[in-house]
C-alpha cells in the first residue's frame, strides 16, 4: 500500500474540516442532551406518542431561543 503525502496546506485543511465536523456534532448532541432534560422535567407520566414528541421538540427549542 502506498503511503499518503500530504503538504504542510492539505494537512491544515484536513484538520480544519475535522474541527468544523466535530463542531457540528457536539451542537447535534448538545440539542439532544437539551432534549432529553426537558422530557424529564416536563413531561414525566406523559403519554409518548409521535405528535407529543414534535411538541415537545419544539416546547424545548423555544424555551432555547426564549
Amino acid at each position: 500500500m502506498g503511503e499518503l503525502h500530504r503538504t504542510p496546506a492539505e494537512q491544515i485543511l484536513a484538520q480544519q474540516r475535522t474541527i468544523v465536523d466535530a463542531t457540528q456534532r457536539i451542537k447535534e448532541l448538545e440539542l439532544w442532551e437539551k432534549f432529553a432534560a426537558h422530557l424529564v422535567n416536563n413531561c414525566i407520566g406523559q403519554k409518548i406518542t409521535p405528535e407529543n414528541l414534535e411538541k415537545w421538540m419544539e416546547d424545548c427549542q423555544k424555551r432555547r431561543t426564549s
